[in-house]
């Protein structure tokens, strides 16, 4: 029989990893209590076909992982053998990208983590999730960029709806820094951002301290972009203000 999925959970925290599809997937749920991870425990394992899923529970926590692939096979595996490695031993090269994320933040971050912009299984997520990234696998292609590292900043909602998409980021006044390193020198890198400087929404914009960067509106969202070297910084935020805050943070620029 099936067992009811719950209303709610009270979830302390949540690790996720994405496979090569948007099909596959894994994830670590931490939650308040042992009966609150076996009911949810109870109801995938009742509907486990249907959704092609495995989930362990480990006393309040859950494993879970969705797909039939390889990569899912694989998680499953290390999963139930406990083979696991540092971040910094897996992927040394998405590691040195998240230590550009800057050192003081404006407040604790409430995610975190790195996405390989390739086979555009990054625009499939965000199609999912509502986010209009279309064309965003080429683009980080024309930039040579592999790994993009990211951190979510703000006052998280204590009830989450089913839906995390652009609309529950800027009613929840959520702001995100990301930053990755083009395989690009600084000459060649300046010479993408003006080939492509006018076209389209992307807008050049001038910063305190006469730092140059380029302005994007995704209604309901603001992102703005700017390079230092080979390293490519951004900022996504409900306002153009907001962003251009937190892009000065990235960037390690004092305001006026």
């Amino acid at each position: 029989p099936s067992h009811p999925l719950p209303e709610s959970i009270d979830l302390d925290a949540l690790q996720s990893w994405v496979g090569p599809s948007a099909d596959s997937f894994g994830a670590l749920l931490d939650l308040a209590s042992v009966e609150e991870a076996q009911a949810v425990f109870g109801a995938l394992e009742s509907r486990q076909t249907a959704l092609q899923t495995w989930q362990r529970p480990e006393e309040d926590r859950l494993h879970l992982v969705g797909g039939v692939d390889a990569w899912a096979e694989g998680l499953k595996t290390a999963l139930q053998s406990r083979q696991t490695v540092t971040l910094q031993e897996a992927y040394p090269e998405a590691w040195n990208t998240i230590r550009l994320l800057p050192e003081h933040p404006p407040s604790l971050p409430i995610a975190a983590g790195f996405v390989r912009v390739e086979g555009e299984v990054l625009e499939a997520w965000a199609t999912k999730a509502g986010i209009p990234l279309q064309g965003l696998t080429a683009a980080a292609g024309a930039l040579r960029i592999q790994t993009v590292a990211f951190a979510l900043y703000g006052d998280l909602p204590s009830h989450i709806g089913p839906e995390i998409d652009t609309d529950f980021l800027a009613k929840a006044r959520l702001g995100g820094i990301f930053v990755a390193r083009s395989d690009y020198p600084g000459v060649l890198l300046s010479w993408a951002f003006g080939a492509v400087e006018g076209r389209g929404p992307l807008e050049k914009v001038t910063l305190p301290q006469g730092t140059t960067a380029y302005s994007i509106a995704l209604e309901p969202l603001h992102v703005m972009i700017a390079y230092r070297g080979r390293v490519v910084y951004g900022a996504v935020a409900p306002s153009k203000e907001e962003a251009q805050e937190l892009l000065l943070v990235a960037l390690g620029v004092q305001g006026p």
